[in-house]
């Protein structure tokens, strides 16, 4: 609004000055015949520099507002995760960014635990089929050789989510997770063969959860990992 009437001025001391230049002119144009003829002339010249100065400041004075409105749209903008959050509210009202972030914290402990330990139980609950069978191979395969896994779970440094994917009324949430855990591997006669236990790794995963969002189910099963 303070811009529209600063542009408004513009053009009235534009119009002034138009009137101030033609009469400038015509004094200029004549011989001053007389003292009375270049006070006028002076006073016109000066009317006309302190006009010119007003133009260039209002001039200014816009060009800055527009500049700070353009700011405020630019960090306005919604980012992409956002603006697909609130497309999932749009179909499960129920939806909370923060419980579900708590809730992934929650099953990536549980599934990495539950892994070490060979909980088959809980981590059919926790994964689709598909990831299910590929843990469960590698669980298997531990046990053929009599081998044990032990994981701790030290703490999170990081949960945010990386990316979503909505199609229909299906989500897919990617979490990236930083984590500090310490994992070791034992022989069948309880010597270390893999990792440290006095060493705690920094590790980084991507786990996308998945859910129907018009489902009566309200948990989110892992789809993939990376």
């Amino acid at each position: 609004m303070n811009g529209d009437f600063q542009f408004i001025d513009i053009l009235i001391f534009a119009f002034v000055a138009v009137m101030l230049v033609q009469r400038l002119k015509s004094v200029l144009g004549t011989r001053p015949d007389n003292e009375k003829d270049e006070k006028e002339k002076n006073k016109i010249v000066n009317i006309f520099d302190h006009l010119e100065k007003q133009i260039r400041e209002a001039e200014a004075a816009v060009n800055a507002e527009s500049n700070v409105e353009e700011a405020d749209v630019v960090t306005e903008e919604i980012s992409p995760v956002a603006e697909k959050i609130n497309k999932i509210k749009k179909i499960d009202p129920s939806f909370n960014q923060q419980q579900f972030l708590d809730g992934a914290k929650l099953a990536f402990e549980m599934i990495v635990k539950s892994f070490a330990s060979a909980d088959h139980e809980t981590l059919k609950n926790l994964l689709n089929p598909k990831m299910f069978d590929g843990f469960k191979k590698v669980i298997d395969g531990r046990a053929e050789r009599g081998e044990k896994a032990e994981c701790e779970l030290v703490g999170f440094e990081s949960v945010e989510i990386q990316d979503i994917s909505l199609m229909g009324t299906v989500a897919d949430i990617s979490v990236r997770f930083v984590s500090e855990q310490v994992n070791i591997v034992k022989d069948k006669d309880g010597n270390i063969i893999v990792g440290d236990e006095k060493f705690v790794q920094n590790i980084q995963d991507i786990w996308t959860f998945s859910r129907d969002l018009k489902s009566p189910n309200p948990n989110w099963q892992l789809v993939s990992t990376r």
